[in-house]
């Protein structure tokens, strides 16, 4: 399946959705407008995954509890939409850099495991697989603050509170853990 609709652009969506969602609840009939343009236009264009995506987002405007995945290539975008919905941090735009940084590697372990918790739970054994050879990478290059990070999100996906081990993080490690706990509290 081809992307029709770029990095930059996905990332104006979520960013826009965000902000009209959480902030500024006044620019939503100045947004709605302009996701019934891009959907006509994605229609017009027989552009059925642009469709369905944009669609589903319009829905999530009307709909906030609207969580269901929307079955095309750009799940990936509305799972970092609903994520920055319920945690209120936006994620780390693509275009921003191209390398793999700790905040970006971070923004990513914790959307996977949020979704597991709260939307997911089938990725639980795809999820738990990459964690350990992160893990095993970490351990390599004796990165001990991921290691334990990283440690801690796999007993939060067997089970463990995130409450009970999020007291020894520091830093942009505290940042993503406090997103993982403040996940979980609204889930529950």
């Amino acid at each position: 399946m081809v992307r029709v609709l770029t990095a930059e652009q996905l990332e104006q969506i979520i960013s826009n959705t965000m902000v009209v969602m959480l902030v500024r609840s006044d620019l939503m009939a100045d947004w709605r407008g302009n996701l019934l343009d891009l959907l006509q236009q994605a229609r017009a264009s027989q552009l059925d995954e642009e469709a369905i995506f944009v669609a589903a987002v319009l829905n999530l405007l009307y709909a906030p509890d609207d969580t269901l995945p929307t079955g095309t290539v750009y799940d990936s975008s509305w799972q970092s939409l609903l994520t920055a919905l319920r945690t209120g941090v936006r994620p780390p735009a693509a275009s921003e850099s191209r390398e793999m940084t700790l905040d970006r590697l971070l923004h990513t372990i914790s959307e996977a495991v949020i979704a597991v918790l709260t939307d997911s739970p089938d990725e639980l054994d795809s999820v738990t697989e990459e964690l350990n050879q992160m893990m095993t990478a970490a351990t390599k290059s004796a990165m001990r603050e991921m290691v334990t990070w990283i440690e801690d999100a796999l007993a939060v996906l067997n089970g463990t509170s995130p409450h009970s081990v999020s007291n020894h993080h520091q830093g942009v490690y505290a940042t993503y853990w406090e997103t993982i706990v403040s996940s979980v509290q609204q889930g529950e």
